[in-house]
């Protein structure tokens, strides 16, 4: 990444070879659904808090160390969701991102890896709640792009 950078910019050149690359860790491990489904629970709230109610989402769908089976959260009653600690806006974007996952929509990692990022831009920002930031966030941190 970063000689692909030095190879854009003198600026960066020069830092490259100065200070030697700077990886950016990625955590290439997440897929669309699950990075966005935690970036969605994650807006507009205190770390804190965020982790909570995302945590006992993870928990009430029986899967606490990543997002829930994109149907299964659908399954979920609001009452359950909301009681987790859910707005009704970010219930909404969450069941519209399981569904537009469903739909295909949403790629899977196979096929992310393989889009160009105008593509991934294009079909993440169609979910409720998620916009360019976001997804420029997606592409940085967890493709490595």
């Amino acid at each position: 990444m970063s000689e692909e950078l030095a190879a854009l910019d003198p600026v960066m050149a020069r830092l490259v070879t100065t200070h030697g690359p700077c990886p950016i860790p990625t955590a290439e491990a997440q897929s669309a659904y699950q990075s966005l489904f935690r970036s969605i629970v994650y807006q507009q709230l205190s770390g804190k808090a965020a982790g909570t109610i995302l945590g006992r989402v993870l928990t009430k769908c029986g899967d606490a160390d990543t997002a829930p089976d994109p149907a299964h959260f659908l399954a979920q009653s609001d009452d359950d969701m909301r009681a987790c600690g859910l707005s009704r806006q970010k219930l909404a974007a969450l069941r519209d991102l399981s569904q537009k996952r469903i739909d295909g929509i949403v790629p899977d990692s196979a096929e992310i890896n393989h889009l160009p990022d105008a593509d991934i831009i294009a079909r993440l920002t169609a979910v409720r709640g998620v916009g360019q930031w976001t997804v420029e966030m997606y592409l940085m941190f967890t493709l490595g792009r």
